[in-house]
């Protein structure tokens, strides 16, 4: 039902690609218990995202982007808490201080976003090390975009340390790796950070089906209370962008 190589919880919850929502009841060692709880479903999206989103665009995989940077104002800010995240099939590491692989990763999405006319924002600021306080020194990171760029939407984006098999999919006839939303339950944003994800998977399911493998609801906060889309992502494997396909994957 779902994989990670994160800590899991009590209480925490995913929402799986079709949409059922689960609630941790039990952990077994590696192994955790979970009940149905309900089928999401977005009824209406909210204001703000639907004008972003038709902003935004909807090209398909082959559309050339429709509107330039000049002529809109969507504007994202990107950064990594954990910036030493890195990836062993083409870094040689699981783990690179001050250079990690989520880096290129962040840089590659960056590109294919700045593609499509987005006004985007990536900073490679550092936040090592991989620690219970990596949280307080990137928040420092995210406030500053804020102050500087005000944001329509603030990306924290990771590495999730599963295998290969737990992300990978056919997308389109294309095999990529799946993103992986995460919204932090002890937030006071969580109902605007949550509506934000299930609207992005949303869009995706309709436009690259099989793309969001589902959105986890995590214990923490990950300083989302900073910005109502303020959202996190992994990512399994170092992207390429390309052909409009944001989070275009390789191994």
């Amino acid at each position: 039902m779902f994989h990670t190589a994160r800590m899991v919880y009590v209480g925490d919850m995913c929402q799986t690609p079709d949409n059922r929502v689960y609630e941790v009841t039990a952990i077994n060692g590696f192994r955790a218990e979970a009940r149905l709880l309900r089928t999401e479903a977005i009824a209406e999206q909210s204001a703000w995202f639907g004008a972003f989103l038709e902003q935004f665009g909807r090209a398909d995989v082959a559309s050339p982007p429709l509107v330039r940077a000049a002529e809109r104002e969507v504007r994202v800010a990107m950064y990594h808490t954990h910036s030493a995240e890195s990836y062993r099939p083409s870094d040689g590491a699981s783990s690179i201080r001050g250079n990690g692989g989520i880096l290129r990763v962040g840089d590659a999405f960056t590109a294919d976003l700045k593609a499509q006319g987005v006004q985007v924002e990536h900073t490679k600021a550092i936040h090592c090390p991989h620690d219970k306080l990596a949280y307080q020194r990137s928040r420092r990171t995210a406030v500053n975009l804020m102050r500087q760029n005000q944001p329509q939407a603030l990306l924290d984006v990771h590495r999730d340390a599963l295998e290969r098999r737990f992300y990978t999919a056919r997308v389109k006839g294309r095999e990529l790796a799946q993103v992986q939303l995460v919204v932090g339950r002890q937030n006071p944003n969580m109902r605007a950070n949550k509506q934000f994800a299930q609207e992005l998977k949303a869009a995706a399911d309709q436009r690259f089906p099989g793309l969001v493998k589902g959105i986890f609801f995590a214990r923490g906060s990950y300083n989302q209370e900073l910005h109502p889309r303020r959202g996190q992502g992994w990512c399994r494997f170092v992207c390429r962008s390309g052909s409009g396909v944001p989070w275009r994957c390789r191994p």
